[in-house]
């Protein structure tokens, strides 16, 4: 099963794309959270193709706080860290309560706009056992001015993570990816961090051919289904 379902956050309704896998289960449940171009056919590809690994995917459309004739940066800009974690911790209820899902072996993951939101909710939500983040720009600021940044809460991980980047991008840079490395690592945290080499921001956005790298974004697909899988605990 895949397509649409409606959940609410914050107390306004959430639309959300679902991906199951075949069998009865339960699965492994994953949060993915969306890049800047929302819910679009990326996300969704990636979570049918997470799904077919036998993860059992939800999608939040982040987006749904403003109005739909708003623009893309519009959109952006009017979130709030407070939103974000809302959207997350409803997605994580609607795994939980799910009879297909184990409730114990959930994620959570994202790209780019994405991947700083896998951050906060990482920070803000004990329900994860693994976390993973693909160029994950602005971290080191607060959406909203609410209060500490994704990293000045690093201390509140409590689970595996790993992350990747292009050593050609700008918005995480490769300094600011140490950076995000280093804060990890003198926490204590499980880390494992990837780097590509001649590979910029988006590279794995097939949507967008100039950006796409191809030998980066699926290195980083098999590694990160292999660590969803190790950590989730997924059953082959």
């Amino acid at each position: 099963m895949k397509g649409m379902i409606e959940l609410a956050a914050s107390g306004v309704a959430m639309d959300c794309y679902v991906s199951e896998p075949s069998g009865s289960g339960p699965h492994p449940g994953l949060v993915f959270a969306h890049h800047q171009d929302g819910v679009d056919e990326f996300t969704r590809v990636w979570a049918d193709r997470l799904a077919g690994e036998g993860f059992l995917t939800i999608a939040p459309n982040n987006y749904h706080h403003s109005d739909r004739t708003a623009t893309r940066d519009a959109k952006k800009e009017a979130l709030r860290d407070s939103h974000l974690a809302a959207d997350v911790e409803a997605c994580v209820q609607w795994l939980k309560a799910n009879p297909r899902v184990r409730g114990d072996a959930i994620g959570l993951l994202g790209h780019c706009m994405g991947g700083r939101t896998t951050y906060l909710g990482l920070v803000t939500n004990t329900a994860f056992k693994a976390g993973a983040a693909w160029y994950s720009g602005g971290c080191f600021a607060s959406r909203g001015k609410e209060g500490p940044s994704p990293f000045e809460r690093f201390a509140n991980i409590n689970c595996p993570v790993i992350g990747f980047y292009g050593m050609e991008d700008t918005n995480p840079s490769p300094d600011d990816v140490n950076r995000l490395e280093a804060e990890l690592k003198r926490l204590g945290k499980s880390v494992e961090f990837h780097r590509y080499e001649k590979t910029g921001h988006a590279f794995c956005n097939f949507a967008h051919p100039e950006k796409y790298r191809e030998g980066s974004a699926e290195d980083s697909w098999r590694r990160a289904v292999a660590f969803l899988a190790r950590h989730l605990h997924l059953k082959v």
